[in-house]
């Protein structure tokens, strides 16, 4: 009888821009869950705001159930991130039994981009099934 196990795949990046407009959405990434064969993502994503932010950014995730094809208008979830000046801060999130993931971050200062986001996710899988 054949032993099921996990792993996890993980520094896996996901692609933002290099900077985000005030009161903007950064350009957003996504996860195909179901095609990569993944029961389950943990993202981490690291925001830094600059020497004169002013304003929280958000972390705004929606889904689809279709490879992305249709994507919700509603916010599965979102995260508000409080901004401390010169600061980078990690922020974690898990998300499982869903086919696919878009995530996003509000730049919510007020005059500018001094926000920068980076994201890494690892994904889990089973194998010996």
């Amino acid at each position: 009888m054949a032993t099921v196990s996990s792993s996890w795949t993980e520094d896996q990046a996901i692609s933002f821009d290099d900077s985000t407009p005030a009161s903007d959405v950064e350009g957003k990434g996504s996860i195909d869950l179901a095609a990569n064969g993944y029961l389950a993502v943990c993202i981490q994503f690291r925001i830094t705001f600059g020497a004169s932010a002013d304003g929280n950014a958000t972390i705004r995730v929606r889904l689809s159930p279709d490879s992305g094809t249709t994507k919700d208008t509603v916010l599965y979830h979102a995260q508000e991130v409080e901004y401390t000046v010169s600061t980078t801060k990690n922020v974690s999130l898990i998300l499982r039994d869903i086919p696919y993931v878009e995530v996003g971050v509000h730049n919510g200062n007020t005059a500018v981009e001094d926000i920068t986001i980076a994201a890494d996710y690892a994904g889990l899988k089973l194998s010996n099934i």
